[in-house]
């Protein structure tokens, strides 16, 4: 019988033990699946920022092509040994006029008109085609 009691004894504290080790083993899981949600929460936000850091760049790669295109052009227009018809002046006036709709005859008469040199139709739709048109696109 002595035996008998100290197995009964034993079973009891063992499973006693075993009931603590799956409380255990719970909580641990439970700790897991909380840390799984913030690693899946986090890698989430990571993509987001990488995907705005992306977007950043693409404005940054326009931004200083603008640039580099906006000093080409300065360079053009503002060079004095030229005998342009592009000159800062004129682009300003051609591209006011064609905003408001006119033609590029029209234009020509208007910037003889107003700066009182002469300028081909051909070569306002030029100075538009290939200064202004572009920037507004």
């Amino acid at each position: 019988m002595a035996l008998i009691s100290f197995g009964k004894r034993e079973i009891d504290e063992l499973n006693i033990e075993n009931e603590r080790l799956q409380n255990e083993i719970a909580e641990l899981e439970n700790i897991c699946s909380n840390l799984k949600e913030q690693i899946e929460e986090k890698d989430t936000r990571f993509l987001n920022h990488k995907n705005y850091i992306k977007q950043i760049e693409g404005i940054i790669e326009k931004y200083e092509k603008l640039l580099s295109e906006n000093r080409e052009l300065n360079s053009i227009l503002n060079n004095p040994e030229r005998n342009s018809k592009a000159t800062v002046e004129n682009l300003k006036l051609i591209s006011e006029l064609k905003n408001k709709g006119y033609s590029y005859r029209q234009i020509s008469k208007e910037v003889h008109d107003a700066t009182g040199q002469a300028i081909a139709y051909s070569t306002v739709r030029y100075l538009y085609k290939k200064f202004i048109e572009i920037d507004e696109q």
